[in-house]
């Protein structure tokens, strides 16, 4: 009895330890690293611990009222965060105006309240430590243009998690924990131009997930993902960057071959076998096509298809396609068959050649980069094709893997070859 009495009497006197503190932020105008100057913005660079008991006010030098920015400011891929676990909501009363907040503290959960007073805000960064968007927190949002929630721990995105945020333009979710969504998570957010997905472990997204007509920009990466659907872009129609590099897709399907638009599809670090390279470098707008370090299973077999006419020409300047298994000699053939007559760069190292036949190099005029180090070239091959080039006015270092007008072939001697 005297022992729970002896306990009782350390958990009363711990409890009644931990006092309310008033705790006073002083705002810089200044944004430290890079020297900005903005009068109407608050950066507040000394770390404090804040808890639900404590009381928050500012210092600043100017009338609160005009303050449109307060950003708890940490040095760019700092290991620190803020050890503030709730939202401190002192700062929309005092701030009426605020327009950008910015928060990397140790937030867990967040609700509708919290954002009760913060209806004027435009954008809002919040690297925290959340796990869980529940449905309509941010409902009064509804000028929000600028969501960025990456860096937290989101594993799920309730019903109407995204509710309210009909102006938002950029929605950041990447470096969470997500696997997979609902078919509406995004019904919200009809004016959407960016989606930031990478570095989650997202293994499918179902077809209508993605109903998103004015998405431009859409990143994938370092993700899980196998497959593409067949209609998995097909309310995409606006996109123009698609990064699906990093993930573990074997083919592309229909939707990909339909975005008019696209300029950047990156597909780097799969596993790509199956691929209608035709219909690609058909379509009208992309200009850079990177299909690097896929290994064995793209091989030579991406160029067996009918040729294009010749009146169909790709516009591709950037064609990137280190790192597999090509090994055709005919690869310039291929190409210009391909009608891809407009490449400025041309990426072929870490393949399997041993020999290219050159002489279609005179049917890409804008050529300007070309790489083609460690593959296994025959040295016999390599001396009589280089010499011929120079006799012919055309400057190639293999070594390099670049057309500088200082080039000469005397770098032959350090091409590895066998």
């Amino acid at each position: 009895m005297r022992k729970l009495a002896f306990i009782a009497a350390i958990l009363c006197c711990t409890s009644s330890s931990v006092q309310p503190k008033q705790i006073t932020a002083t705002c810089s105008w200044g944004e430290p690293l890079s020297g900005r100057i903005d009068p109407f913005a608050c950066y507040i660079r000394i770390l404090f611990k804040y808890t639900p008991n404590d009381t928050l006010s500012f210092n600043s030098e100017i009338d609160a009222s005009e303050i449109k920015e307060v950003n708890f400011w940490l040095p760019t891929a700092s290991r620190y965060q803020w050890d503030i676990a709730f939202i401190p909501k002192e700062i929309f009363e005092k701030f009426s105006q605020l327009k950008s907040f910015t928060l990397p503290g140790r937030v867990g959960t967040i609700s509708h309240d919290d954002f009760a007073q913060a209806s004027n805000l435009i954008r809002l960064a919040f690297g925290n430590q959340l796990k869980v968007i529940p449905g309509n927190v941010f409902d009064r949002l509804t000028k929000l243009e600028i969501l960025d929630l990456s860096w937290n721990k989101i594993t799920s995105i309730h019903e109407n998690g995204f509710k309210g945020l009909s102006n938002l333009r950029t929605l950041k979710l990447n470096r969470n924990q997500l696997q997979r969504f609902k078919l509406h998570t995004f019904e919200n957010v009809p004016l959407l131009e960016e989606l930031l997905l990478n570095n989650n472990h997202i293994e499918t997204i179902e077809d209508g997930v993605l109903k998103l007509p004015n998405l431009k920009r859409l990143d994938l990466s370092h993700n899980k993902l196998t497959e593409l659907s067949n209609l998995m872009f097909k309310d995409c129609m606006q996109l123009e960057y698609l990064d699906l590099r990093s993930n573990h897709i074997t083919s592309l399907r229909r939707s990909v071959y339909s975005l008019g638009n696209l300029q950047y599809l990156n597909l780097d670090n799969n596993r790509i076998a199956d691929i209608y390279l035709r219909a690609l470098v058909r379509l009208p707008a992309l200009e850079h096509l990177s299909m690097e370090n896929n290994g064995p299973s793209l091989n030579d077999n991406i160029f067996v298809s009918e040729s294009m006419s010749g009146s169909s020409k790709s516009v591709i300047k950037n064609l990137l396609l280190s790192g597999n298994d090509l090994k055709n000699r005919e690869i310039l053939v291929r190409l210009w068959s391909f009608g891809l007559t407009q490449l400025e760069k041309l990426h072929l190292d870490n393949n399997a050649f041993e020999y290219i036949d050159f002489y279609p190099i005179y049917a890409f005029p804008k050529l300007k980069e070309i790489n083609l180090g460690k593959n296994y070239w025959k040295c016999e091959w390599l001396g009589q094709t280089l010499e011929k080039l120079e006799t012919d006015g055309i400057k190639v270092n293999l070594f390099s893997s670049r057309f500088p007008s200082s080039t000469s072939f005397k770098h032959i001697n350090f091409i590895p070859c066998i």
